[in-house]
């Protein structure tokens, strides 16, 4: 629900424009779960949107395909492929999509040692600027104290805005997780 409630706040801060639809990033597919929730939120919304999802795992790129298809969402979902075996960053592979110019949203839900660094590579691929909205999952309950210290940082030079939301973590009724809002 705290993830519903901050894409919102994202939506409503959205100035539309005929030439650029509302771009969603998200860095960590899995089966693409989190990809149908944000469409199903954003088409609720009658915005013009991409969502561009980006998943190492080849198996899990074709699971999120499938369950992408059949909730007839393709038009607005693309999956990527990073490829790790060939040194493919983040900010190299967001690059060949020519229409990418800007991130409004970026939901970090990947690999938990790369959160800060691919949070800083696309920071300095100009596709994170001032007004992208920037959710990470299980900071706390992962220990990612680099990505979470780095944003205290921001924040205290009153470069972002940042709060810490307790939210139930996947699949456990039992283990509370936090999820920090930028």
């Amino acid at each position: 629900e705290q993830l519903r409630i901050f894409l919102g706040e994202c939506f409503h801060s959205f100035r539309p424009s005929p030439r650029r639809p509302f771009a969603l990033l998200e860095l960590g597919t899995y089966c693409g779960y989190s990809s149908v929730f944000f469409a199903n939120e954003l088409q609720k919304l009658d915005l013009d949107f991409k969502i561009y999802t980006v998943e190492v795992d080849k198996t899990n790129e074709d699971v999120a395909k499938k369950i992408i298809r059949m909730s007839k969402m393709e038009d607005h979902i693309q999956v990527l492929h990073l490829d790790l075996a060939k040194d493919q960053t983040i900010s190299h592979l967001l690059a060949t999509l020519e229409e990418l110019h800007k991130v409004d949203f970026l939901f970090i839900d990947h690999d938990k040692e790369k959160y800060l660094t691919d949070l800083q590579l696309l920071e300095s691929s100009g596709l994170i600027q001032k007004g992208t909205f920037v959710a990470a999952d299980n900071i706390v309950f992962a220990q990612i104290d680099d990505y979470r210290t780095y944003i205290q940082t921001l924040q205290s030079n009153h470069i972002v805005s940042s709060k810490l939301e307790p939210s139930m973590l996947e699949y456990t009724e039992y283990v509370k997780a936090t999820d920090d809002y930028s």
